[in-house]
């Protein structure tokens, strides 16, 4: 006779020690006790050692489940719940001592007396157990139901605290079954995020109550699932009594449940559906009953219930976050919002996590205890703690089995992933999780460009689908890929993809927003791992991007940093010289959007010596154009001619589309400053061609296109500034799109459209301060002064001329301050201040003789004309409007010819000299007949124009000016919203009629 085996602390130290081996527990001794007879026959007898395993866990768990106390949550120092969590922690989570000691805040001899007196109180159990399956009893009876193996066929129970944010889902799939008759649901998302409990609140619907009148059937279901067990339950739910169970084969069993169900109208629940094939197996209902199924992965979601059935449940936005941890943890968070933000974000919204960290601060502040919180507080900050705090606390999932910590829960998703999968997992935890996100090229990168392994991330739930092509980690499963350090070419791959997306984004700056984060991460890679070959590359790139942005103070703390380690950085002579010139360029670029020309130029100078070699070719192009713009603006022509060699034969050696079409652009403009039109045009064509041949954005060609013919043609140039501007605008480059926006205002300010003009100049000015742009603010305050000079108002343009001046004097731009000196002018003739008009408009005029400014002395010496005319000073006027008149036909600017005739006109007029003064304004007649665009003051140039023709005796043409000038006057008028500057506007204009 074979002896019984023996139930001591021995064997059941030894059973619990293979607590997660079922195998392993299915050979052990105690496996052929007589409770485990009984419980393998309650659900038909197998043979299998893991089925046997699997019935001795069930056993050992309800053993300990009697050591927990009656009520109430876990409580890790309360002397009554020591002896179940230590043995729960040690044996079920597998816990080292020491980790157990720590948390529990005891000793070691405390540790191992409970753990001993648990073990203990287990033999006694199972002696129990035993002693009743030895007397033939027909079924085992616990002492309390929800004590019962996980997979009853009841729902379990709510949770303690209020269910947060899932009352619409409710609805939702309250409508779809009851009103539109759908059959199967299937709810998936984030482990951890809630899909169990939202299924349990809708099982409280009393709509959904009402309907399935024959109630709700809860089956659990798992990665380790045994189907035949559940089977075997539902036969019992459907009333097949266990001889005919065991006569039957599990096809057979299968039909006759379905039968002995058909007429039946119950709501079916599968809950954490792992595989396809199981739900296939379970799913038994009739016709008039329906399944609802919870699953992390989206695919078996989507195969089981369609796309109609298939329903996200997403985190928690911030205020339901804020809502639930107030319900687990009252008053702890009072009236600091920055710690639940912190929170949140830490948990990524998932209700799992927040719930763990609640209960964990819950417990570490309990009696006010505030320096203890504020260092658990911190503790959660740390990647590691995060996911390995458990819910030691004792966390039960909502069918009963136990996780050991968050980690574990989204573990199970781990633990069946392929290597492959495995490994680009750990790969993705080097790239900031949700909302960040990253492309498909990205993660084929680090994959070894295989998509595979990504496809089946995304299937296990471990990564979501964002958008076209896009993919993010949520917080949660990014702390869990960080848990392994990623394989060793992860990072080097990921800097790579990062170089090919800054590489990509020189010609549209929109691949590089979504993409913004993972440049950040990339870089600060470069720095930790001594990268700074690299990280000069993708800043090369990446720099100008900043720059357009305004995000000038990141441009420079990449460049202190780069410098920094550059410093530290060993490599060949070669390698040093091209990061020496990525570094000086980008100071060159960050000190010319500043305004600082002089760094500017002495920082590109630098590059254009030291870049040579073919591999700086491109940085020395740019630094080449960058000189160029500077010289431009100082309106240097001579060495400007100079660059215009230098940069048309280095472009030639490029082969850089997107840059050689910039830089044919470049100098398209650049001819224009010299007046060399037919060059221009030359060039804006072949910029154009390649443009078109490689598909980039247009804007900078329609930009220059519209500079190019400003002088010439306004109609076409107010066209191509409006396709630059939608071409920028899609493109995402804001600093090109605002330096549209000045230009188009300049037009609307020579259409005599000061309301539009004003609002677009404030636009543009309170942009360029953003961007800390100081030449660019001088150009806006220009523009700002010249508008209010317009609509009469002396005390806004004042003070935008002294601003300008101030930036125009610290940027060195000559034609900046001219240009505000010219104004300056104009605002002494407003307020009757001659001698502030004459004193300005001189100032103006050397510097623009000094700087060979053509247009800026023209404009000077007709704003003297004007001032000694309205004096009647008529020699000195008549000194100064024949230099303006000769400069402008010099420049061949019709416009501002224009304009000089009719100072001229003027002029004769003072002076009775009537054919001299009709002459000059026959000449100006013919442009201001064509057009009225373009003309400083159209009125003023109407009524003048009138006068003479009066004076000469053509009443008719004079009567058709005065008609012409009422029309605009009126119209300007209606523009002007302050009344104050619109009665100072026509009592000027009214007086002259």
């Amino acid at each position: 006779m074979i002896s019984q085996p023996k139930i001591n602390s021995t064997s059941v130290r030894q059973l619990l020690k293979a607590w997660e081996y079922p195998a392993k527990l299915g050979k052990h001794p105690l496996a052929q006790l007589a409770c485990v007879e009984h419980y393998l026959n309650k659900l038909g007898r197998s043979e299998s050692d893991i089925k046997r395993g699997l019935a001795v866990k069930e056993i050992l768990n309800d053993g300990i489940q009697t050591l927990r106390p009656p009520s109430g949550d876990p409580d890790p120092y309360a002397k009554e719940w020591r002896t179940y969590l230590i043995l729960t922690e040690r044996y079920c989570f597998g816990r080292l001592p020491e980790w157990i000691i720590v948390n529990l805040s005891i000793s070691s001899r405390s540790f191992y007396r409970e753990l001993k007196d648990g073990v203990d109180q287990l033999v006694i159990f199972l002696n129990h157990l035993e002693e009743e399956s030895q007397n033939n009893l027909e079924e085992i009876i616990l002492e309390d139901s929800t004590k019962l193996p996980v997979g009853k066929l009841q729902p379990p129970a709510l949770p303690d605290q209020a269910i947060i944010g899932r009352s619409s889902l409710t609805k939702t799939i309250s409508e779809l079954v009851i009103k539109q008759k759908i059959k199967k649901i299937a709810l998936f998302g984030l482990p951890g995020v809630g899909k169990t409990t939202a299924t349990l609140e809708i099982l409280e619907d009393q709509e959904i109550i009402d309907y399935f009148v024959d109630g709700f059937v809860w089956i659990g279901l798992g990665p380790n699932v045994s189907l035949e067990q559940e089977l075997y339950r539902l036969a019992s739910f459907a009333g097949i009594n266990d001889s005919q169970i065991g006569q039957l084969s599990t096809d057979e069993l299968r039909v006759q449940i379905r039968h002995s169900l058909s007429s039946k109208k119950i709501l079916f629940v599968f809950d954490d559906a792992w595989d396809a094939g199981d739900l296939h197996y379970l799913c038994l209902q009739s016709k008039d009953s329906a399944v609802l199924c919870t699953t992390r992965q989206p695919s078996l979601a989507i195969d089981f219930a369609q796309p109609v059935g298939a329903l996200s449940v997403s985190e928690l936005d911030l205020n339901q976050s804020k809502h639930l941890l107030n319900e687990i943890a009252a008053d702890l968070f009072d009236g600091q919002d920055e710690k639940i933000e912190t929170l949140y974000q830490l948990a990524g919204g998932l209700p799992l996590a927040l719930t763990i960290f609640g209960r964990y601060l819950r417990r570490q502040g309990y009696q006010g205890q505030k320096n203890r919180l504020q260092v658990a507080f911190e503790n959660l900050k740390e990647r590691s703690s995060r996911q390995s705090l458990s819910i030691n606390l004792e966390q039960h999932d909502l069918s009963g089995s136990r996780e050991k910590s968050l980690g574990d829960v989204i573990g199970l998703s781990c633990d069946t992933l392929t290597p492959t999968a495995r490994q680009l997992f750990h790969s993705l935890s080097i790239i900031p999780p949700k909302p960040n996100s990253f492309d498909f090229d990205t993660a084929l990168n680090l994959a070894d460009h295989s998509a595979q392994p990504l496809y089946e991330l995304i299937d296990s739930g471990l990564v979501e689908s964002v958008g076209e092509d896009r993919y993010t980690l949520h917080q949660a499963i990014f702390d869990v890929a960080g848990s392994i350090d990623p394989p060793k070419t992860a990072t080097s791959r990921f800097v790579e993809s990062m170089q090919k997306v800054v590489e990509q984004g020189e010609s549209n700056y929109k691949l590089l927003e979504p993409n913004r984060t993972n440049i950040d991460a990339a870089l600060a890679l470069c720095f930790e791992g001594g990268l700074i070959h690299e990280a000069s590359q993708i800043l090369v790139l990446f720099g100008p991007f900043l720059l357009d942005r305004g995000q000038i103070k990141f441009a420079e703390e990449y460049l202190a940093l780069l410098g920094q380690h550059f410093e530290a950085a060993s490599y060949p002579p070669d390698i040093v010289n091209e990061i020496y010139a990525n570094i000086e360029f980008l100071h060159g670029a960050v000190a010319n959007q500043l305004g600082k020309y002089d760094d500017a130029l002495n920082h590109l100078n630098e590059v254009v010596e030291a870049a040579e070699t073919a591999p700086l070719r491109d940085t020395r192009l740019k630094s080449l154009a960058i000189l160029l713009d500077i010289y431009g603006k100082r309106s240097d022509q001579k060495r400007v001619q100079e660059l215009v060699e230098q940069i048309k034969h280095q472009t030639s050696q490029s082969t850089n589309a997107y840059l050689v079409g910039e830089v044919y652009s470049d100098l398209s403009y650049a001819y224009y400053t010299l007046n060399e039109m037919e060059l221009a045009h030359e060039y804006i064509l072949k910029a154009k061609s390649v443009y078109e041949k490689n598909g980039f954005n247009m804007g900078m060609i329609w930009l220059t296109y519209g500079l190019i013919l400003f002088d010439s043609d306004l109609s076409s140039t107010i066209m191509y500034y409006e396709k630059a501007l939608t071409a920028f605008q899609e493109n995402g480059m804001e600093g090109d799109r605002i330096n549209v926006l000045n230009n188009i205002a300049v037009v609307y300010m020579l259409k005599a459209q000061w309301t539009k003009a004003l609002e677009l100049s404030k636009e543009v000015y309170q942009f360029r301060q953003e961007l800390g742009d100081p030449d660019g603010c001088a150009i806006s305050l220009v523009n700002l002064s010249y508008v209010t000079l317009a609509l009469r108002d002396a005390e806004s343009a004042s003070e935008y001329i002294e601003a300008g001046l101030v930036l125009a004097r610290e940027t060195k731009v000559q034609y900046r301050e001219a240009s505000l000196l010219i104004n300056k002018s104009a605002l002494g003739e407003l307020r009757g201040d001659f001698e502030l008009a004459i004193e300005s408009g001189k100032e103006a005029f050397e510097i623009a003789t000094k700087a060979n400014l053509s247009m800026s002395q023209g404009l000077a010496a007709a704003k003297m004309a004007i001032a000694y005319l309205a004096q009647d000073l008529l020699s000195e006027a008549e000194y100064w409007v024949t230099i303006s008149y000769d400069t402008f036909k010099g420049l061949d600017l019709p416009h501002m010819l224009a304009h000089s005739n009719k100072l001229m006109a003027e002029l004769y007029f003072r002076k009775d000299e009537l054919a001299k003064a009709h002459a000059h304004l026959e000449e100006a007649l013919p442009y201001f007949d064509k057009t009225i665009e373009g003309v400083t003051d159209p009125i003023e140039v109407l009524q003048t124009s009138a006068q003479i023709l009066r004076q000469v005796g053509d009443d008719k043409r004079a009567e058709e000016y005065l008609h012409k000038a009422r029309i605009l006057i009126k119209q300007q008028s209606g523009q002007i919203k302050d009344p104050t500057l619109k009665k100072a506007f026509l009592d000027h204009y009214n007086s002259n009629f």
